[in-house]
């Protein structure tokens, strides 16, 4: 809503005053009165005022640490400070993150409804080890900034409504062992920069809106242990470099739109596969059961909705959801 243009309180007082006035109200109401008039919006909306409303109220909030937060899915012991930082103008997200968060190693607000948007300030916070916004209400894109948090061993931003691209600066988070970004509205292609993580061994980045192909950089991943990428709209074919992740125990490409034969030389080589969903994709020729055949880890693979042939071959104790040769999903276990 746009501020009103006249009021009794437009001219009468110099802009200090207003300033000195306001900054005795909690910053979390203070939008509420940059609608009075444009003088006070103005005065109330600058860097200046920001710093000092804030600096009044800073210090008589609890100091923001991992023990402030019980478990996962339940309603964290926050301000409304806390809440309104993510909506808030740039100047008071900066200020906020520089006098209140500074210090802090574990961000972790999941299931508090949230709204607004990940704040560009975030890249502040270098201290943090674990950011975990899970299940919220945020909205917008992830800020190149995240890039800024090089200690970070675990992002968990899943659960939103965050749009854009993954940013490539995504790839500077070297400690990430652990990095969800699933249940978004995130597009574009899963940027080559995420070669550089090479501690991860989870990435979760299923049922978005990705698109192109897998990076052939994912390879460098050796050490990822869970890896989905399902419900997208990945095009392509499966890289080759796959099979260097010999650690994987879960693998999922399900429902994209990769195409291609499945790669020889590859899944043979994942001897530790557990779990891998390939159904739904636009996958050709023949099915190299010989490579399968060879996981003995391999529980559970499934490959229908695709355009396979010679689906039918038995994999001894593994269960296998098939495809017939033309691609109908039937509900038949060879076992």
């Amino acid at each position: 809503m746009s501020p009103v243009t006249q009021s009794p309180f437009q001219f009468q007082l110099p802009p200090e005053l207003t300033c000195l006035i306001f900054s005795f109200i909690n910053p979390s109401l203070v939008h509420k009165y940059q609608r009075l008039c444009k003088h006070i919006y103005a005065c109330l909306s600058g860097q200046h005022f920001a710093f000092m409303n804030l600096s009044r109220f800073i210090g008589t909030i609890t100091p923001f640490t991992q023990s402030s937060f019980p478990a996962l899915r339940r309603k964290t012991n926050i301000t409304e400070m806390d809440r309104a930082w993510w909506s808030w103008n740039e100047h008071y997200q900066y200020f906020y993150a520089t006098l209140r968060l500074q210090s802090t190693k574990h961000l972790e607000l999941p299931y508090n409804n949230l709204v607004g948007s990940i704040p560009v300030s975030i890249g502040a916070l270098t201290n943090l080890t674990s950011l975990n916004l899970q299940n919220n209400c945020l909205r917008g894109v992830i800020p190149a900034s995240i890039g800024c948090l090089v200690n970070l061993y675990d992002l968990n931003l899943s659960g939103n409504n965050l749009q854009g691209g993954i940013p490539l600066e995504i790839g500077c988070l070297v400690n990430l062992t652990s990095l969800n970004l699933s249940a978004n509205e995130l597009g574009g292609y899963i940027p080559l920069s995420i070669g550089y993580l090479s501690r991860l061994r989870t990435l979760v980045l299923n049922r978005n809106q990705l698109t192109g192909p897998i990076p052939w950089t994912i390879g460098y991943c050796r050490d990822i242990l869970f890896l989905s990428l399902g419900e997208n709209k990945l095009t392509g074919e499966i890289p080759e470099t796959l099979g260097c992740l010999t650690k994987l125990n879960v693998l999922g490409l399900d429902r994209n739109r990769l195409n291609g034969r499945i790669p020889l030389g590859v899944f043979g080589r994942l001897v530790n596969l557990q779990y891998c969903g390939l159904e739904g994709n636009e996958l050709k020729g023949d099915v190299p059961w010989h490579e399968f055949s060879s996981l003995k880890s391999l529980a559970i693979i499934y490959l229908g909705g695709n355009r396979l042939r010679n689906c039918d071959m038995p994999l001894g104790k593994v269960g296998v959801k098939l495809n017939t040769v033309h691609g109908s999903l039937t509900n038949r276990w060879c076992n």
